[in-house]
């Protein structure tokens, strides 16, 4: 396991201010268990975020895409890729890394409605939060975590992008 101690506070911080926001929402939701409606997993059809170029050491390792779309009232809401943000970040279903590269469908909390929805549109999303956490196990741990890779932006069109590993910067 990698030394941890580089992880910036600010992103402790990030992430403990999400953990609050999906917590909020499964509980006004009720966080059903069904994958439909409250809690997550509202249907429709999104896009994916591929990640290309990954090192072989993380081949059957997992990721998880996170990153934020400001809004115009310039506030902010979670947008990931992963199988399942259902149950919060720390367990969401991450995606496995085959061959070098991943692809997690894309989904994004709608706050009208305190729900995940399929993300499927044209965004910009900048750092500092825009980042890729490459795990060993399917569950988001920050103690599986091995390493994240940061990236300056992402364009996403039609809820897609694509990065390759050289285009992001890895922080430990």
């Amino acid at each position: 396991m990698k030394n941890r101690s580089k992880v910036p506070l600010v992103r402790l911080f990030g992430i403990i201010a999400l953990v609050a926001v999906i917590g909020f929402s499964m509980t006004a939701c009720g966080g059903d268990d069904d994958g439909g409606g409250g809690g997550g997993g509202g249907g429709g059809s999104g896009g994916k975020f591929t990640l290309t170029g990954i090192p072989s050491e993380y081949n059957g390792k997992y990721a998880l895409y996170r990153g934020y779309i400001e809004l115009a009232d310039s506030t902010s809401v979670p947008h990931f890729g992963c199988e399942d943000p259902n149950v919060g970040v720390w367990g969401s279903k991450m995606s496995r890394i085959s061959n070098g590269s991943v692809s997690m469908p894309m989904w994004v909390l709608d706050v009208s409605k305190f729900e995940w929805r399929r993300y499927s549109g044209n965004d910009t999303i900048n750092g500092p939060y825009s980042e890729v956490w490459i795990c060993d196990s399917q569950t988001l741990s920050y103690d599986s975590t091995l390493t994240v890779l940061d990236f300056d932006s992402v364009t996403f069109s039609k809820g897609s992008a694509t990065k390759s590993w050289s285009q992001g910067e890895v922080k430990e």
